[in-house]
């Protein structure tokens, strides 16, 4: 049984996936990042701040970047700018989808 068995499935997977990353030796050849797409997120808060499906990532991603941190791995969350034309939103509900940008995203385009 897993250490991170108690934990609700998207966290779980993504512990899991860390630790993959760590024990197989992809991450000492270059696969460093541990990645979220967009459906982490469920609302906004009042003052603007995107927040996390707390159903599917109960300890927050705080805890979440902290862990893979502490792998000497990097954390990525993905937000799909309502702004940018060329990506399309799987998610439509999501808050990043409708919203106008707020300050709290740091955003890199490839354009």
């Amino acid at each position: 049984m897993s250490k991170h068995s108690t934990m609700a499935s998207e966290e779980h997977q993504r512990w899991e996936t860390t630790d993959a990353l760590v024990r197989t030796g992809l991450r000492d050849v270059g696969y460093r990042y541990v990645n979220l797409d967009d459906c982490w997120q469920k609302t906004r808060s009042p003052s603007g701040e995107i927040l996390p499906d707390e159903n599917a990532f109960p300890s927050g991603m705080k805890a979440l970047a902290d862990y893979v941190h502490g792998k000497d791995m990097l954390f990525g969350l993905v937000l799909i700018s309502p702004h940018n034309t060329k990506n399309f939103c799987y998610c439509t509900s999501l808050p990043s989808c409708h919203a106008t940008r707020t300050g709290f995203e740091r955003v890199e385009s490839g354009n």
